[in-house]
C-alpha cells in the first residue's frame, strides 16, 4: 500500500504513523470511484461489532 500512495521505504522510517494516515485518507478519497454515495454506508450496528 505504501508504493501505491508513493512512499519509499527511507521515507516510512522518515515519518510518523500520523502522516501515514493522513496520506492514506487522502489517497481512498481521491481514488473513490462510488463518489462517496451513501446508498452504499450504512451505520454500523451493535452486531457488526460482535462479530468483529
Amino acid at each position: 500500500m505504501a508504493k501505491t500512495m508513493g512512499f519509499s521505504i527511507s521515507e516510512l522510517r522518515d515519518i510518523s504513523i500520523g502522516q501515514v494516515l493522513d496520506q492514506a485518507v487522502e489517497y481512498v478519497k481521491a481514488h473513490d470511484t462510488e463518489g462517496g454515495s451513501q446508498k452504499t454506508k450504512r451505520p454500523a450496528t451493535q452486531a457488526d461489532f460482535d462479530n468483529f
